[in-house]
């Protein structure tokens, strides 16, 4: 917000009242209020936070608005004793401009220096020769202000407050609430049987698809939102960029996992399963939007915001064509390359494995249901339901889809860390 001489020179009751109604604004809606004044009073010097002096367009000082006296002290320009800071500093600027202007040149040329060492240790941490300059705890502390350890605490208690109202907001809980209780009353107490098998496993692809792309297409736009500030911090040295990007894994992981956690906690009792089931699809399930998010994290690091929905776009149609649901026509070979895929396998594995037992129905295709009856059914034997439609070429072992989940999750965040690096 940018406010062109707001003061009035006949009332300065009302010109402090304006001031701190412009701070209380700054506060509550956590943005900058720049305010150009001429003369102001010094109750009024005392409510700025920082200050701008320019001379004939040139700046001349610019910093915490307590500091000013201090700056001037140094450049030999004292204040006397009860004197009016903005009246004072108004006097100087008038009186000694040409030392105002070279002090502070002289500080900003020293301020690049520093800015240009860290860029360089910054580069140097890329290459992994960071510090290679001196061992000795001095040189330390003069190149990163605090260890890489305090850098993720902090950045990563920073990212969780950012992250949270934006991850979690009211309208993504009432559409994580209204999903849940349709997807229940849609698939309510589906039956255990052959012939249910399609809804059972509908319920499975639809639940790992959405949330997948749910944690994908929300983190395209993470990093262009902060890079204008991650940027301003590099240059200032204040942490490195690998401290950020860990802090950032860390800080968003509890988001990304509430929402689905909480969609399952509602729709799968009403799809009716056992506990034991549901805890492994749970895991499957927070695993496969973590493996998403990743990749999401990669697109919106390497694109524009226009391309990276694009390009998620053509990943997450094609990882749902080679998922296994929508055809069984699809290779073996090429299904593996599918997220999608893995996750909707372990589901499968689970709750075929440690859930309730499907049972066989009349005029079966499964071998293992041929002494079933209508009167006494027997459960279909589990390598028979997962085999169904292999088409006998490429093979992993049933295990390996979790690897295959861990797997997209290091490689997508390995990708994300790269790209961000060449786009910053």
């Amino acid at each position: 917000m940018i406010s062109e001489l707001p003061l009035r020179w006949d009332s300065n009751a009302t010109n402090k009242n304006i001031f701190l109604n412009l701070k209380e604004y700054a506060l509550k809606e956590s943005t900058a209020v720049v305010v150009a004044v001429h003369q102001p009073s010094s109750k009024i010097f005392h409510l700025f936070d920082r200050l701008l002096l320019l001379s004939d367009g040139q700046t001349a000082y610019f910093g915490p608005a307590s500091c000013v006296v201090s700056h001037f002290e140094a450049l030999g320009l004292n204040i006397a004793p009860n004197y009016n800071p903005a009246d004072f500093i108004l006097e100087q600027l008038k009186l000694e401009k040409t030392t105002l202007l070279a002090g502070w040149k002289s500080q900003t040329d020293s301020f690049q220096v520093q800015i240009s060492s860290a860029k360089s240790d910054i580069s140097d941490d890329f290459n992994g020769n960071h510090m290679s300059r001196g061992s000795s705890s001095e040189s330390v502390a003069a190149t990163w202000p605090t260890t890489v350890f305090t850098q993720i605490r902090v950045l990563a208690a920073r990212n969780f407050r950012e992250a949270r109202p934006r991850m979690l907001s009211k309208l993504n809980w009432l559409q994580t609430l209204a999903l849940a209780v349709m997807a229940g009353l849609v698939w309510f107490k589906t039956e255990r049987s052959e012939v249910a098998l399609p809804d059972l496993e509908g319920f499975m692809f639809f639940s790992s698809t959405y949330w997948m792309l749910f944690a994908l297409f929300g983190a395209l736009g993470s990093f262009p939102a902060e890079r204008a500030v991650v940027e301003k911090e590099r240059l200032s040295g204040a942490y490195r960029l690998s401290a950020y990007y860990l802090a950032k894994m860390i800080g968003e992981a509890p988001l990304v996992m509430v929402l689905p956690s909480v969609y399952l906690g509602v729709a799968y009792p009403l799809l009716g399963g056992t506990t034991s089931s549901f805890l492994g699809i749970l895991f499957v399930q927070i695993l496969s939007s973590l493996a998403a998010q990743s990749a999401g994290l990669f697109f919106g690091a390497a694109l524009d915001l226009s391309a990276s929905v694009t390009a998620a776009a053509i990943f997450t149609l094609g990882a749902q064509l080679l998922g296994g649901y929508l055809a069984n026509n699809v290779p073996s070979y090429l299904r593996t390359l599918s997220l999608v895929y893995h996750a909707f396998r372990n589901m499968q594995l689970l709750e075929y494995s440690i859930g309730m037992q499907i049972m066989c129905s009349e005029n079966s295709q499964f071998a293992s249901c041929s002494n079933s009856t209508a009167a006494n059914p027997i459960p279909i034997d589990v390598y028979e339901l997962l085999n169904r439609g292999n088409d006998g070429g490429f093979y992993i072992p049933y295990w390996s889809h979790t690897i295959f989940l861990l797997g997209f999750f290091v490689f997508f965040r390995i990708l994300g860390y790269v790209a961000l690096r060449k786009s910053l």
